[in-house]
């Protein structure tokens, strides 16, 4: 997802066996997409995330745990 010029993750519709995907991410680029708004709940699914890189977004609220 890097230097997409996305404006959303949160209206991103994540597949039904994404469970099983976020479970086993390790590493998430983000950055430079212009993401706004809160990150969504499910990456807190996410158990084995070990980089999650955000820079030049415009995220607000917490990180989900």
């Amino acid at each position: 997802f890097t230097t997409n010029q996305l404006t959303t993750l949160c209206g991103y519709n994540l597949p039904k066996d994404a469970a099983c995907f976020l479970a086993n991410l390790q590493q998430l680029y983000a950055g430079t997409n212009n993401f706004d708004g809160p990150l969504p709940a499910s990456l807190s699914n996410a158990a084995r995330l070990q980089l999650f890189t955000t820079e030049s977004n415009q995220f607000s609220g917490p990180i989900p745990l």
